[in-house]
Order: structure tokens, then sequence, then C-alpha cells
């Protein structure tokens, strides 16, 4: 087993690559990083076991037996092959172990996640306008100001500062989430994925 396939965030995915689960999660981001690391992973085993067809077993010296090249071409095209795959491969390998070390979710789960909570001020701030709307009108002929009439109940300043405290928690949610989607969206594009 490789390095990479003892890593938490392959092992979490491997899986999901493999076909065992059909849905949402495989196909998300890092499922398709993990999937593209043992394509390349195979296809480089396949061009290096390919190469001993371009060779041919010849005897040598003192009852040695020793290999011939016997189709340069071939040889040369599949060397080609093996130095890109091994290049690939070694940047697949580099964007697992960076993701592993950073431990990350779901990039479909992380980026949800980043949705919702940038969309959590607008809504918590239109509750907040809609309840405003509901009391003023109750109290419309009371004689006192919008804002006085606001400030003076209870009910609604309690309300109001629940809609507040969710907005302060989804913004810190939120500035911690973000630079780690974006990390993560980051070294995914950077291998392609």
């Amino acid at each position: 087993m490789s390095s990479i396939e003892a890593c938490k965030f392959y092992l979490s995915r491997k899986d999901l690559a493999n076909g065992a689960h059909v849905g949402l999660a495989s196909s998300d981001r890092t499922v398709a990083l993990v999937r593209k690391w043992q394509q390349t992973s195979e296809s480089l085993r396949a061009a290096r076991a390919e190469t001993l067809t371009c060779l041919e077993a010849v005897p040598g010296k003192g009852g040695k037996v020793e290999l011939s090249l016997v189709d340069a071409g071939r040889f040369c095209t599949l060397q080609a092959s093996i130095e890109s795959h091994t290049e690939e491969l070694e940047r697949l390998e580099k964007a697992i172990r960076d993701l592993d070390a950073i431990d990350v979710p779901m990039f479909t789960e992380i980026n949800d996640q980043v949705g919702i909570l940038g969309r959590s001020e607008h809504v918590e701030r239109q509750q907040i306008a809609n309840m405003s709307a509901g009391y003023l009108q109750r109290h419309a002929n009371s004689g006192k100001t919008p804002d006085e009439i606001l400030a003076a109940d209870p009910e609604f300043q309690r309300l109001k500062g629940l809609c507040e405290k969710r907005i302060e928690q989804s913004k810190a949610k939120l500035a911690e989430l973000k630079p780690k989607r974006d990390r993560l969206k980051g070294v995914l594009e950077s291998v392609g994925c």
C-alpha cells in the first residue's frame, strides 16, 4: 500500500471513487481527485508493464540472461508516457497530501455551507424587516414614531436580538469556512478537478 492509500483523505473517498456508492458524494470534486489518482496509477503500472514487450531475453555471459531492446520506437513512446504519468502522479499525490493535512470535508458539503452562510444575513435581515412591519402595523395608531414603537416592544427586541446573534454566528462560521473552501478549490483546480 502506498503512502497515499493510507491517507485519511484517500481512505474516506476510495469506495466512492471505485463506484461503490451512487449519488452526489460520488461526483464530488474531492472524489474525482482520488479517482484521477487511481486511474493515473493504473496507467503508469500498465505502461511500465508494457515496456517488457519491447524487450527480449537473450543469453548473456556466465549463464546469465540479458535483455535486448527489440522495438526501440515503442520503447521510447512508453518511456515518454511513463515520464508523463509519473509527473501527473506526483502532482496528484501532492494535492492529496495537502488536502489530507487540512482535513477537508467533501467539496460539495463545504461549498454548500459557505453558500448557506453567505445568504443567511440577507434571510435574517428580511425576517427583521417583516417583523418590524408587523409590529408597526399593529401599533400604527399609537401616536408614536416607528422607532419608538419598535424600541418599546420587548418581544420584537428579543426576536431582533436572536436574528442579529444568528447573523454574527453565521459571519464567524463563514470567516472560518470560506478560506478553507477557497484553499480546497485552489488545490483541486491545480490538478484539473
